[in-house]
């Protein structure tokens, strides 16, 4: 009899906490080459990704360390940090 072989979820690093989690369980921000930077909700753009959980002290401390700034090194727009507050509270 021949094993099935399990396929593993992907799982991601969030941005502030550094802990695992599933790709499904974080919220993606991606920057384009064209340098466009906005939260991907289907998860699949292409572009450079970033990941952040869930949690409203992961975003503060992304905030205060420009944890986005300096995953892009480029600059963000606050209004970035706005949407991620409102995906955030949405859950």
């Amino acid at each position: 009899m021949e094993e099935k072989k399990i396929k593993k979820e992907p799982e991601r690093l969030c941005m502030a906490c550094r802990k695992k989690y599933l790709k499904k369980d974080l919220i993606r921000v991606v920057k384009e080459k064209s340098g466009k930077i906005y939260i991907d909700e289907i998860k699949k753009a292409h572009g450079r990704g970033a990941y952040l959980c869930y949690n409203e002290k992961c975003l503060e401390i992304l905030k205060k360390k420009r944890g986005l700034e300096r995953n892009f090194k480029c600059y963000v727009e606050s209004d970035i940090y706005l949407k991620l507050e409102e995906n955030i509270k949405k859950i």
